[in-house]
């Protein structure tokens, strides 16, 4: 299987991250272009954290073991796991002019059957427009319940498709409370917009370097074909000094 992958030194002091996956981030003028509904899955391996001990720019590093992870194989109808995801809730636009509500009901966020998956169940992440200027989606984080420093993160999914959408996978600092957006840091490990299906963005938000003016790379398969076709694995491998993006790598 063909790999993809794009480093970007990391300018800012590396924050403790969580993880977070927010489906739709919607521009007002694709609004009247989302499908009812339009789902984000997240199947087997969705979030697999590798972390090698001793991991130094010059050590011997030890073969890495997993720490975390979540395979959603939880009964159909499920939500996700309270224990390891919390629901981020409201609305307001979340600094991007975002046009949903996020909520924590099982119509936004459950685990459903998917032959396509690994195991048979996925988690499904669906957006609806339930009226007329009314959107809502689901947004996760392990925000509080699980925090990382240096390894391996990836999620195997399988994206939404249609103009107005933004499906994104991503990590932010632990010290956002603390410090604020962008001093805590910020690294999306994958962002596609919904008139580029087959396009990847990744992007480093920090001091000095945050919003638009973000460090940024992307990149479209070989193929071009666009992301919703199947499952992918997008992933990123964070040392002291790099990153290192991946697709199905």
């Amino acid at each position: 299987m063909a790999t993809s992958r794009a480093p970007i030194a990391s300018p800012f002091p590396p924050p403790s991250s969580t993880v977070s996956r927010g489906p739709i981030r919607s521009a007002p003028r694709w609004a009247s272009d989302l499908p009812r509904p339009v789902q984000l899955r997240l199947a087997s391996l969705p979030c697999c954290v590798w972390l090698a001990a001793g991991l130094l720019p010059c050590a011997v590093v030890a073969a890495p073991s997993l720490v975390w992870s979540d395979e959603f194989n939880q009964p159909e109808n499920s939500s996700p796991d309270p224990a390891k995801w919390t629901h981020d809730l409201g609305a307001g636009g979340w600094g991007n002019r975002e046009l949903q509500r996020y909520t924590n009901l099982q119509e936004n966020s459950r685990v459903v059957a998917d032959p396509a998956a690994l195991d048979g169940r996925a988690l499904a992440i669906v957006a609806r427009h339930s009226a007329p200027g009314e959107f809502t989606s689901a947004r996760l984080k392990t925000q509080g319940k699980f925090a990382v420093t240096y390894g391996r993160i990836e999620a195997r999914l399988k994206l939404p498709r249609g103009r107005g959408l933004w499906p994104a996978f991503w990590l932010l600092g632990e010290s956002i409370a603390r410090l604020g957006w962008p001093a805590c840091g910020e690294i999306d490990i994958m962002e596609v917009v919904g008139h580029e299906p087959a396009r990847v963005h990744a992007t480093l938000h920090g001091p000095g370097y945050s919003g638009g003016q973000g460090l940024s790379a992307s990149f479209t398969p070989a193929a071009d074909v666009p992301l919703g076709e199947r499952y992918h694995v997008f992933a990123v491998d964070w040392f002291p000094d790099r990153i290192e993006w991946s697709l199905d790598g």
